[in-house]
């Protein structure tokens, strides 16, 4: 996504599919986006075996140019991934060059300011976190 604006993600409701603006594709907008999107399916009872539905779905809401071009080009070849899959493949492809050490430097060195309580910043620290779920990066409780 080549704009200098962040992507924002917009849903009228959970029984819509979400939209997915032009812009910028941070790593909390897709996570956005995915989980909307699975809470669309999940209303629609969109069952595991229909994956290639999920992307189509998904893709109806994606207004950048350049993404819906990437989609239409690999459409055959999306058409027999699973939605796990589609989703990784997109964000190796859309989010900007390596997100996932820039999310894991943000979560090791997030310090505690003087006006934040000891409960804020953990909160801070665990969305920071949450980010990187399904990733090597993501820290665990042990």
């Amino acid at each position: 996504m080549p704009n200098n604006e962040h992507a924002e993600v917009f849903s009228s409701g959970p029984n819509k599919i979400p939209l997915l603006s032009s812009g910028e594709l941070t790593i909390e907008v897709f996570l956005q986006w995915k989980n909307m999107c699975e809470d669309f399916f999940e209303i629609k009872e969109i069952d595991d075996k229909e994956n290639s539905k999920c992307i189509i779905l998904a893709m109806t809401g994606i207004q950048d140019l350049l993404v819906r071009n990437w989609y239409q080009a690999e459409h055959d070849r999306f058409k027999k991934l699973t939605w796990s899959t589609f989703t990784v493949e997109f964000y190796d492809r859309w989010l900007s060059t390596h997100w996932e050490q820039k999310s894991q430097n943000l979560v090791t060195c997030a310090r505690q300011s003087n006006t934040d309580t000891f409960k804020d910043w953990i909160v801070q620290v665990e969305t920071l976190n949450a980010n990187l779920i399904s990733t090597a990066s993501h820290k665990n409780e042990q």
